[in-house]
């Protein structure tokens, strides 16, 4: 089949994006928005005041059982042994020479759970490559179909969420992340230590509401529509297409792949 002819999939929130004034295009197998009003007005919207970005297409897997933390800690580059509850890590997948599978988040969602976020392209590669190296005391899940994932971000994010939900958002540290019935997931903070900005993301059980979240919800309103390019449109950051599993990542000794230059 031409790659012309394969479907491009469609975030919850599509219609949404179209009633907005989105231009769509490809990216990573969705039909995502590249633009709303134009590039410097968007910039500065979310450097200025907040934007909130449709990441939906991103993947979630849950890793659970007796065997969960040994598991993610052979596979990854990070410490997940350090995470406590509600805690969150950014890292590597690594293959068996310490090249970049993929880089995730990792939450630990209960003692023996993790849910990793992966790329979207990366999805059934992700999942087919962890699947292949777990134990019978690992269970995997790609919930992936799950979930509606927003992010919000900018100097008055924490202003804007804040009368929305009980969490009391000062109290979530970066990379720390709670169960919210805003979300019907979980609400995590994070910040960009380059430019000190502040964001939230909203991971949404679709289930929970049938089709995630929509821009006319009371919280949207104080807020622009943006892309997914903008989210990071000032930072030097190096995604997995621009790494690669020929790149090495140094891995603790003594697990999956010892420490390499």
């Amino acid at each position: 089949m031409a790659a012309a002819d394969v479907a491009l999939k469609r975030t919850p929130l599509y219609a949404a994006h179209r009633r907005a004034g989105a231009k769509m295009v490809e990216f990573a197998g969705w039909d995502m928005p590249v633009q709303y009003r134009g590039v410097i007005e968007e910039h500065l919207a979310v450097r200025g005041a907040a934007g909130l970005f449709d990441v939906s297409h991103m993947g979630e897997i849950e890793v659970r059982g007796a065997g969960a933390l040994d598991f993610c800690q052979r596979l990854t580059a990070n410490d997940v042994a350090r995470l406590q509850l509600f805690q969150a890590q950014y890292s590597f997948l690594l293959n068996e020479q310490g090249g970049v599978v993929d880089d995730v988040i990792i939450y630990r969602v209960k003692p023996e759970a993790y849910f990793i976020c992966v790329n979207a392209a990366n999805v059934d590669k992700d999942f087919a490559w962890l699947a292949g190296r777990a134990g019978a005391d690992v269970e995997l899940d790609n919930q992936s179909a799950m979930y509606a994932q927003l992010a919000l971000q900018g100097p008055a994010a924490e202003a804007i969420l804040q009368p929305l939900t009980a969490q009391p958002l000062t109290e979530i540290k970066s990379f720390q992340f709670r169960f919210d019935q805003l979300c019907g997931g979980l609400l995590t903070h994070h910040e960009e230590l380059v430019w000190g900005v502040h964001w939230y993301e909203c991971q949404n059980i679709i289930k929970v509401r049938s089709n995630g979240f929509a821009f006319n919800d009371p919280w949207v309103d104080s807020v622009q529509p943006l892309n997914v390019d903008q989210k990071h449109f000032p930072i030097l950051r190096a995604y997995h297409h621009e790494v690669g599993e020929r790149r090495r990542i140094a891995h603790r000794e003594g697990d999956l792949v010892a420490a390499l230059a």
